[in-house]
């Protein structure tokens, strides 16, 4: 997975990094760091919920690297480690 920094994310939107930064934190209320790390952890815990993909294949899917780093950022973003939200969330019908 391709690691996007905010001067991507900008380039991509056409805007300047700081304006990239004033209008996320208008239409979210978070830095566009923080809503990519967000948006990547509901991913992350949509695949916990609906497969049996280990941690480091969801990691890698998701772009939060190593399992290590995608523990760490699901623990802080979410208030739960990625065991406990498997545990927790029963599996989808298939």
């Amino acid at each position: 997975m391709t690691t996007l920094s905010t001067v991507d994310l900008a380039r991509r939107a056409g805007l300047s990094e700081r304006s990239l930064h004033r209008r996320s934190r208008e239409q979210t209320g978070l830095t566009p760091t923080r809503w990519l790390q967000t948006a990547r952890v509901r991913r992350a815990q949509q695949l916990l919920a609906d497969s049996d993909l280990g941690v480091e294949r969801i990691a890698d899917r998701v772009g939060l690297g190593s399992p290590t780093t995608f523990r760490d950022t699901v623990r802080r973003v979410s208030g739960t480690t990625p065991q406990a939200h498997r545990r927790a969330v029963p599996r989808s019908a298939a």
